[in-house]
């Protein structure tokens, strides 16, 4: 895609973040949104879905100060990121981080100077929304970035209530599950959708076969063999983390958990660790790895999912924003069906890689000669 065909307001806010060209997704969202048009975006993770909807909605709020943006996101991660990104565009633009720990007394306080760009985790925003201290109206542009877990864990009334009171709607994800449709359907008939199955970077995706009870003893292999300077390991069940966590450290590896039990200045400080070098490996799981955005970092999958979109997800941690990547899956005997079945469906190649060399065995008669 040639940057020239991208709108000549939005090219050096384009550029300042470090893109040569627009990606796809940015080229196609861009007109819906600035028409006003509702729409959700698909395209694959990595692929510049948040700047295809926060630069023409950016530029939207510099020409009309009438209007303001509400923006949900699945976690507090997310919403920091959007904001974050954001605020690197607009500078100009008075902004607000809504999450769960912060005083809010103060954010009440701040409401009051009405911010015209809100980032919001759902529960958040809905608990001002209801004592009207967050106000949504036909001025309100609504943005929901991966939309098929915010609407998860009882969310959807609460987010149906918020967008049925504003005005523009725009959704993102790389997936969208029944109930995020649903939800589409059951605002309006006016939805467009843009989609793009087309990625800049290439992910490999590789794995590992290993004895189950000496799955954490393959993982500190992985790591030592390919020299992995920093990795995003998923597993299932945040109960393993803290076991790994001791092995890893035991073999001189610095490593964190991101846990949910964790004040937000830890998580994200936990973060900036990875980002920064500090830390070589975080364990995570999905609902708080979803939507975060890492540089150059390996995705390790230390338990396989048994769903597709929660694969495509994981994956799409690593090789963004046009760059290349790595995704490797630490599979056992139970685990080889679930792999080949998530092959066979995202029609991908899985390769699979050796951590550990064989020694030839050697003949009886060179035995003897020694």
């Amino acid at each position: 895609m040639n940057i020239e065909s991208y709108p000549v307001e939005l090219l050096s806010k384009l550029q300042s973040s470090g893109f040569s060209s627009a990606f796809p997704i940015q080229e196609l969202a861009c007109g819906v949104i600035l028409s006003g048009k509702c729409c959700y975006l698909k395209a694959p993770t990595g692929s510049g879905k948040t700047l295809s909807y926060l630069l023409p909605i950016g530029m939207m709020l510099e020409k009309d100060n009438s209007l303001n943006v509400v923006t949900l996101g699945s976690s507090p991660e997310l919403v920091s990121q959007i904001h974050n990104v954001f605020k690197e565009s607009f500078p100009e633009i008075s902004s607000m981080l809504l999450v769960g720990g912060a005083n809010p007394k103060r954010q009440k306080e701040r409401l009051k100077k009405k911010p015209r760009f809100i980032a919001s985790t759902p529960g958040k925003a809905f608990e001002l929304f209801s004592q009207k201290k967050l106000l949504i109206t036909e001025s309100t542009i609504l943005i929901v970035d991966e939309v098929d877990r915010v609407i998860d864990g009882g969310n959807l009334d609460k987010v149906s209530r918020m967008l049925e009171s504003g005005g523009q709607t725009i959704m993102a994800s790389a997936t969208y599950n029944e109930a995020s449709l649903e939800l589409i359907d059951d605002l309006t008939s006016d939805f467009v959708e843009v989609q793009t199955e087309k990625r800049e970077g290439t992910i490999s995706h590789q794995y590992v076969f290993c004895n189950d009870d000496k799955k954490d003893i393959s993982l500190v292999k992985l790591i030592r063999k390919f020299k992995i300077p920093s990795s995003l390991v998923f597993v299932n069940d945040l109960r393993h983390a803290s076991h790994l966590l001791k092995e890893l450290e035991k073999n001189n590896i610095p490593s964190a958990k991101l846990d949910s039990t964790m004040l937000k200045n830890q998580r994200e400080q936990t973060i900036r660790e990875l980002r920064s070098g500090k830390i070589q490996v975080l364990l995570t799981s999905d609902s708080l790895a979803r939507g975060m955005d890492f540089q150059d970092v390996m995705v390790i999958q230390y338990g396989v999912t048994r769903d597709l979109d929660t694969y495509i997800h994981r994956s799409g941690r690593t090789g963004r924003a046009g760059k290349d990547g790595t995704c490797i899956s630490l599979i056992t005997g139970k685990d080889a069906y679930l792999l080949t079945k998530l092959s066979k469906k995202l029609s991908i190649e899985i390769q699979e890689i050796k951590i550990t060399e064989t020694k030839p065995r050697r003949k009886k008669s060179e035995k003897k000669s020694k």
